[in-house]
């Protein structure tokens, strides 16, 4: 592959050209036939220059390109499978950690299930003792009053084991699965810049097919003048 090289001279030549039809741009104002002919010759100019910079520019860039794509393939040989290494090594390890989170949770249900079981077996007792005392309605008060806030289980559990090169954090991440009560919740918050992004250029493209013909709520149409410099 040969090693991508610009002209100097060539570089020079446009660099010179840039700068005079930057300056006659920039004085150029187009008031009647004559200034729009001298607009359309400058046109005519600037496209000839582009396409000396493509020739002078062009081969380099496509030589430039190609070994940055072949060193990026070498890489990605290499790369590639020492980074599936580090997934299912982290894999491992998440799914370690998953598990003792699931366990830990598995056994404050059971507990918790245990002091519930506990305090109506309580209350149970208390209904059959006033009635046994011929309390029919303390029992009746006893059997019928609201449950109480459940008891938090005091189950502690050894946090997992830490070894040196290894860190973990709990991620969260969310999956809208109704995106009308999300688009409601995001417009009754205002929280717009936060979660909506607007895609401008599919809705330029849906304008534009109507030619500026169309009413969308809450959107401005606006209309402006595109040249074309065409080869004459």
């Amino acid at each position: 592959m040969s090693d991508p090289k610009v002209d100097p001279k060539a570089v020079e030549h446009l660099d010179g050209e840039s700068s005079d039809i930057t300056i006659r741009a920039m004085a150029l104002v187009v008031s009647d036939k004559a200034s729009l002919e001298v607009a359309s010759a400058m046109l005519q100019g600037i496209k000839l220059l582009l396409q000396e910079v493509d020739e002078v520019f062009g081969p380099p860039t496509k030589a430039a390109h190609a070994a940055h794509r072949s060193i990026l393939d070498a890489r990605r040989k290499v790369e590639t499978p020492i980074k599936v290494a580090e997934t299912d090594v982290k894999a491992a390890v998440a799914t370690y950690h998953n598990q003792l989170r699931k366990d830990a949770e598995a056994a404050r249900k059971i507990e918790a299930d245990r002091l519930r079981q506990q305090e109506e077996d309580r209350r149970l007792a208390a209904a059959v003792a006033a009635e046994a005392r011929g309390q029919d309605e303390a029992a009746d008060r006893i059997i019928n009053a609201p449950p109480p806030e459940p008891v938090k289980p005091l189950i502690t559990t050894p946090p997992p084991p830490k070894v040196a090169g290894i860190g973990t954090r709990q991620a969260f991440t969310g999956k809208v699965v109704d995106i009308r009560a999300f688009t409601e919740w995001v417009l009754d918050t205002c929280a717009f810049t936060e979660y909506l992004e607007l895609k401008q250029g599919a809705l330029d493209r849906a304008i534009q097919r109507k030619k500026g013909d169309v009413t969308i709520p809450g959107v401005e149409i606006h209309e402006q003048t595109v040249v074309a410099s065409r080869k004459v």
